[in-house]
């Protein structure tokens, strides 16, 4: 579970705990756990779904730009992406500075990130975080 909490770190700069936390609370609450045949290694691109990260609640409010992370017109919802393994969606995160687009990213959906040995999360952080999941 390390490497997804990182994988997180990563999608989201800036990412404060709380925000993190928060995110496995929502999880936790829309059951996302529970979706058919969801791996692992999906549970990071579950997560950045579920809010809209904010300046003022990123790390040291340090986060310039609000992010909003979606999927293409091809997933019809969330839990359609991890039942369907062949759906070929592709996962965007969209910067916001004044409420305008100011840029979107393509973000690779792989596992990937599982294979990075420098992963690294405080074991206070792993403890508190690993409630939820």
């Amino acid at each position: 579970m390390k490497s997804v909490f990182c994988r997180v770190k990563q999608l989201v700069p800036c990412l404060k705990s709380e925000e993190l936390e928060a995110l496995l609370k929502e999880a936790t609450k829309l059951n996302c756990y529970a979706y058919a045949d969801l791996q692992d290694w999906q549970i990071p691109y579950i997560l950045v779904m579920l809010r809209v990260f904010i300046p003022s609640e990123s790390l040291k409010k340090s986060r310039k730009t609000k992010i909003r992370f979606f999927y293409d017109q091809s997933a019809r919802d969330g839990e359609a992406l991890w039942i369907d393994g062949d759906l070929q969606a592709k996962l965007f995160r969209a910067f916001y500075w004044k409420n305008k687009v100011a840029r979107i990213d393509e973000i690779s959906v792989t596992a990937d990130y599982l294979a990075d040995k420098n992963a690294s999360i405080a074991p206070w952080q792993l403890e508190r975080f690993l409630r939820y999941v």
